[in-house]
């Protein structure tokens, strides 16, 4: 339950201008406050004062903040739902132990320090980060951080919000991939290796790489590659459409 200050008045009354007034006081050793921040101050010291605040006013939209959220890995503007005129999602904090942070980096650096960073500050807004992670189903290449799913294959979802993100495919072949070989591995990530194989069932040549022809999707490691079209389909000669 959220804890708060209340005014020293009768509830509807002409003091009661914000429906903050809680009944008149009849005990005498209850400490009175001029001001809801001294309120907040001396009798909830451990709060952050925006907070106990923006609680004790019944006409607050929130402290317009940001907190973190777990699980999701991701930080929320406390205030109404509907009433932020930016894109980070509204909810009212609800656990006043929450720590409060000016700027969606802030809170993202010091409120979830066990996210990666490019995850959380866009998650905070609704969006990727368009980053680079390793693909756990291969182990052996680099995915895009983007919405899975809707047309383009390099988009995947980032198991965890705790998997690094990099920039680039070249920088995440680099750093987390060393062993694959960084060409091959950034060829296979951006879905091309720029170079060419046979494909008996279409009777030629198809480029290795992911989307339309002539690209033939990545070839397997039995199948041997060529630099170029030519080459390849020098290859197989009675393919006289190759």
């Amino acid at each position: 339950t959220i804890r708060k200050c209340v005014r020293n008045c009768i509830p509807g009354g002409a003091l009661d201008t914000n429906n903050e007034c809680a009944g008149i006081v009849e005990d005498d050793w209850v400490p009175l406050f001029p001001t809801s921040s001294a309120c907040c101050t001396t009798t909830i010291p451990w709060v952050d004062l925006q907070l106990c605040e923006s609680n004790s006013d019944s006409s607050s939209t929130g402290t317009q903040k940001y907190y973190a959220v777990n699980p999701g890995g991701k930080c929320m503007k406390d205030c109404d739902p509907g009433s932020s005129s930016g894109p980070a999602e509204c909810g009212r904090v609800t656990d006043l132990s929450t720590v409060l942070f000016d700027t969606i980096s802030e809170c993202c650096t010091l409120g979830q320090n066990w996210v990666d960073e490019r995850f959380c500050t866009s998650r905070s807004v609704g969006t990727y980060s368009g980053g680079w992670f390793v693909d756990s189903g291969t182990n052996s290449k680099c995915v895009k951080d983007c919405a899975s799913g809707v047309g383009d294959p390099l988009c995947a979802n980032v198991d965890s919000p705790s998997s690094p993100i990099y920039e680039t495919a070249e920088e995440c072949c680099r750093e987390k991939l060393s062993w694959v070989g960084l060409n091959r591995c950034v060829h296979a990530s951006e879905g091309t290796t720029g170079e060419w194989y046979v494909v008996h069932s279409v009777l030629g040549c198809v480029e290795d790489c992911v989307g339309p022809s002539p690209c033939g999707g990545l070839r397997d490691n039995w199948e041997f590659p060529y630099p170029d079209k030519a080459s390849c389909c020098a290859t197989v000669p009675w393919y006289t459409s190759c």
